[in-house]
């Protein structure tokens, strides 16, 4: 703010330059601000157990001058540190696309980090995991959950498919042997593309088809369909599903990047899930990278998903100034992130600050509150700052006499950030206050209502030596007894001020800028300017400040009482006549 205008400000680091046309101008550079990035705990963590992997990404990451702060796996983020240097060739350009680089570089290297889950038979769980020992496990974290019989499994893809197809061999020959136990048979069917088995997932096949028998048990995983019943109930369903995935149609689509991202959280193909199956949507749905596929049996079916796909995610982006960039660091956004996960599971937002933005995607049905609720929350929280200029000695007087109260004011304020400081430098004298919006306000009317009935005054002399007096030890003593007393702030200007043949015009100077003028004196001024500051206008009053210069001239005799008696009788000599300020007399 200047001047209580805002401006709008960009942040450049000063060391990177560029040059630009044939007069090679120096032009600063946007330094890329950190990105965070979300990702899932369970490879987060798998990431962090892994020495090699995480020394491979980071090694790569390097090359596109980024560093990563891994952090803990509860966080569920990495941060993405920009590392260009001043030396860096072609720096401009790199600084310009570095985040779009770097964004897409460490997606590529998350996506190949797979998450599976395999649902084993309560009946055949112990042997399994006797049996499951024995694979090899070199590049995927294996976890046996004994609670709900699943195979949990993080590691890179091309392991973690090695690893479950040793596991379903495993499965495969302890369910045939199950099934021989019930006199029934044990085949399986590891022919059908991905797409097709996850589309009869989404048909929950076989619930509702009357051409199944209710006797056989199907199981349909990510890579096969098992089976167990009588032959002829086998070659029956198998007949049903070759229609299904014989009819299968697909449809490719490009989404946005920010879109892309959203649909890949656990909680959007939840929500996406539940809405397909209350519209009656049978189709499947993938996305890798900005491509999503959707796979239906008819093409009325998928153009509806699509469209849903389309209009149930919007964004917003809110736009930020420069002291809610700063608020991004802090650990209450953090917390108010976190809040609105638990509220709005459907959502994500990421702080842009490359852009000074903050980015929102959700569904149709939450978009709004939640941008709403990230305003209200920067509209409580930004931390904004209001500069109240004052006369040097009324920004002494209130740090030296009303300490306590700004304090109290700072105090009472202080949930809503408010900090106040006392500045006395020349030609910047006041009081910088920090704090919320409506901090802000209370702190600046609070201390409005305390500075307003501060009185400056000023006198001026054509006497030589009051400088020198009151840099005496006898003057010192002097000016701090009357301050002391009196509750007032005396100033001695070395700046030399002249009123002219007519005479010294002393002022006083009220809250607002309004200025009342004082009797003029009859003596000449060409010497210095004393300004006196007092607190209460009700006690004000003078009635002389008298500067002794010489040995002859004492409190009582001489010069001394020739002015007092005539400030008293208001005869004579006009000194302060009227009651502006109380000072006693040197």
């Amino acid at each position: 703010m200047i001047d209580n205008q805002p401006l709008k400000t960009e942040l450049f680091h000063e060391c990177l330059t560029g040059s630009s046309g044939p007069t090679s101008r120096r032009q600063k550079v946007r330094i890329p601000e950190d990105i965070t990035v979300p990702v899932e705990k369970r490879v987060l963590k798998f990431i962090s157990d892994s020495a090699k992997i995480r020394s491979s990404i980071e090694s790569d990451m390097q090359t596109l001058n980024c560093s990563i702060q891994w952090q803990k796996p509860e966080e569920g983020t990495i941060k993405l540190c920009c590392t260009l240097t001043p030396g860096a060739k072609n720096v401009g350009k790199l600084a310009a696309k570095w985040e779009a680089a770097c964004s897409e570089q460490i997606i590529g290297h998350l996506d190949k980090i797979a998450v599976k889950d395999e649902k084993i038979s309560a009946e055949i769980w112990e042997e399994y995991v006797k049996k499951a020992k024995s694979i090899k496990t070199s590049g995927v974290s294996v976890e046996m959950d004994q609670a709900s019989f699943l195979l949990r499994l993080v590691g890179l893809d091309t392991a973690v498919n090695e690893y479950l197809k040793a596991a379903a061999e495993i499965r495969n020959k302890l369910l045939e042997e199950l099934a021989k136990r019930k006199s029934k048979i044990f085949e399986s069917l590891t022919s059908l593309k991905p797409n097709q088995l996850q589309l009869l997932k989404a048909l929950k096949f076989p619930s509702g088809d009357p051409t199944v028998s209710k006797d056989l048990e199907i199981n349909i995983d990510d890579h096969q369909v098992s089976f167990q019943g009588a032959k002829d109930d086998i070659n029956q369903a198998k007949i049903r599903m070759y229609e299904l995935v014989n009819n299968v149609s697909t449809k490719m689509s490009k989404v946005d990047a920010r879109k892309a991202k959203f649909l890949q959280k656990g909680h959007a193909i939840d929500y996406f899930k539940e809405l397909f199956e209350k519209k009656k949507l049978k189709v499947f749905w993938s996305i890798k990278g900005q491509d999503l596929e959707v796979s239906g049996i008819t093409d009325k079916e998928i153009n509806e998903a699509l469209s849903l796909l389309d209009s149930e995610i919007q964004c917003a982006i809110i736009t930020l100034d420069v002291n809610q960039l700063v608020l991004m660091k802090q650990e209450i956004w953090k917390g108010f992130k976190k809040g609105l996960e638990d509220a709005f599971k459907t959502n994500d937002v990421t702080e842009d600050m490359h852009a000074s933005a903050v980015t929102v995607v959700s569904t149709r049905e939450s978009i709004e509150q939640i941008e709403n609720e990230i305003r209200d929350f920067l509209k409580h929280h930004t931390i904004l700052e209001q500069f109240i200029p004052m006369e040097e000695g009324k920004a002494t007087y209130m740090e030296q006499f009303f300490s306590q109260e700004m304090d109290n004011i700072q105090s009472q304020l202080s949930a809503e950030g408010v900090f106040i400081e006392v500045s006395q430098k020349n030609n910047s004298a006041g009081i910088l206050i920090r704090g919320t919006k409506s901090g802000l306000e209370k702190a600046v009317k609070s201390l409005f209502e305390i500075q307003q009935p501060i009185l400056c005054t000023t006198h001026e002399s054509d006497l030589y030596g009051v400088l020198r007096y009151f840099s005496s030890h006898r003057g010192r003593e002097s000016k701090e007894k009357i301050e002391n007393k009196n509750k007032v702030i005396i100033q001695i200007s070395k700046q030399l001020r002249s009123s002219g043949a007519s005479g010294a015009i002393g002022g006083v100077h009220r809250a607002g800028g309004v200025k009342g003028l004082v009797e003029k004196s009859a003596v000449s001024v060409h010497g210095s300017v004393t300004k006196v500051v007092k607190g209460d206008v009700v006690e004000c009053r003078v009635i002389a400040l008298v500067i002794p210069i010489g040995e002859d001239l004492k409190h009582t005799d001489g010069a001394a009482k020739v002015v007092i008696e005539a400030g008293k009788q208001c005869s004579g000599l006009n000194i302060y006549s009227k009651s502006f300020a109380f000072l006693d007399t040197v």
